[in-house]
């Protein structure tokens, strides 16, 4: 979660409550005022490089008074409870203006993750060694915006990038130095950026994390469940490959799942199917083993996905852990993508997997 609240304003969030939202346009980091809008869509995602998109519907006079100019506006919508708590779901450039038949104009909104890979790199980008991937992945992005804050408070900091070098594309770099790491680098709410650790990586060990429960049922939310009806993606066996320099062999090291209850367990009745894992960020041995559980247990999650419907529920991002109380279960899970509630009519739908600790064999080549 980008955005503190005090415990008073998350009871109120998670109480029954009268819902308000409001969208600011601003030039130059001076405010332009309120907009009006026919439409709000907002949402977030972190298997995306842009990780957040929205856009606004507004009537053609919005525009007919300089307001929502591509080239020089930002926007940012706010949702929650009027008099007591205003939370900031998108914060973003104006993109486009789309006129339609009705008299309306749709405005797709760019966030700070695609203004980002927009700025693609003018001459090849070399790691500074030896820098820390956090350290690197904040010094591309503030190349780009020197204003952007970039938020690693809750990153993994021991991995060490070495010896690459991009030609031109900076989301394969920002992805490729997260990914050897185990973080997760997204646009927050507020017009900045967030690097963490992956959760899959930490377990579910998380009890002091866990902010928000959702119970289903009576007075609770809809909660669907939704079994694997493919293969594809599960992996019961990971192999990372980290290539190094000059003479020295690549590291490799195998996780398998061998839980004896598992339906995914190596060999028994799901069979066998690997994924070779490469990592473009040379790490040791102890590394490559965190990284290959992490893959597998964020793989083996794919056996189930959950939905959760829920009133007016402005507070999660992508990576969040949050409880899950479903038919006398609980779960510790993670969100995977979040479609905020905009108006009063449409509920907050968060998709989610369980953070769970797989019985991994590990094999070191």
């Amino acid at each position: 979660m980008s955005f503190t609240v005090t415990a008073t304003q998350k009871a109120a969030l998670l109480g029954s409550h009268e819902m308000s939202t409001r969208v600011v346009c601003l030039r130059g980091g001076t405010s332009l005022g309120d907009i009006p809008v026919r439409a709000i869509s907002v949402f977030a995602t972190y298997s995306t490089r842009g990780g957040r998109d929205a856009w606004l519907m507004v009537d053609r006079n919005v525009i007919d008074q300089g307001l929502l100019n591509p080239l020089s506006d930002q926007v940012i919508i706010y949702t929650g409870i009027k008099g007591i708590v205003e939370v900031p779901i998108f914060t973003g450039r104006v993109d486009t203006i789309n006129s339609t038949e009705d008299g309306s104009v749709e405005v797709p909104l760019l966030s700070r993750g695609a203004e980002a890979l927009r700025a693609q790199f003018e001459v090849p980008w070399p790691v500074q060694v030896p820098l820390l991937s956090t350290s690197e992945i904040t010094r591309i992005l503030q190349d780009v915006d020197p204003t952007w804050s970039v938020d690693t408070l809750r990153a993994n900091a021991n991995v060490i990038a070495r010896n690459l070098v991009w030609e031109d594309d900076p989301g394969q770099a920002l992805d490729q130095l997260a990914r050897g790491a185990s973080l997760i680098w997204q646009p927050n709410r507020t017009g900045g950026f967030e690097v963490f650790t992956n959760p899959y990586l930490i377990g579910p060990s998380l009890g002091s994390t866990v902010q928000i429960i959702f119970r289903d049922g009576a007075g609770g939310t809809t909660v669907t469940v939704d079994d694997a009806e493919s293969r594809e993606g599960i992996y019961n066996s990971v192999t990372v490959v980290s290539e190094k320099y000059g003479n020295q062999a690549p590291v490799r090291v195998t996780v398998r799942d061998v839980g004896a209850s598992s339906p995914t367990r190596w060999g028994g009745l799901f069979g066998k199917q690997n994924l070779v894992f490469k990592s473009q960020t040379p790490i040791d041995v102890a590394q490559c083993q965190a990284l290959a559980v992490r893959v597998l247990n964020q793989s083996l999650a794919l056996q189930r996905t959950w939905t959760i419907t829920t009133p007016h529920m402005p507070l999660l991002d992508p990576g969040d852990v949050f409880g899950l109380w479903y038919e006398n279960e609980v779960t510790t899970q993670v969100v995977e993508a979040v479609e905020y509630s905009t108006n009063a009519q449409d509920p907050t739908v968060i998709t989610s997997r369980e953070l769970r600790q797989v019985s991994a064999e590990i094999l070191t080549a």
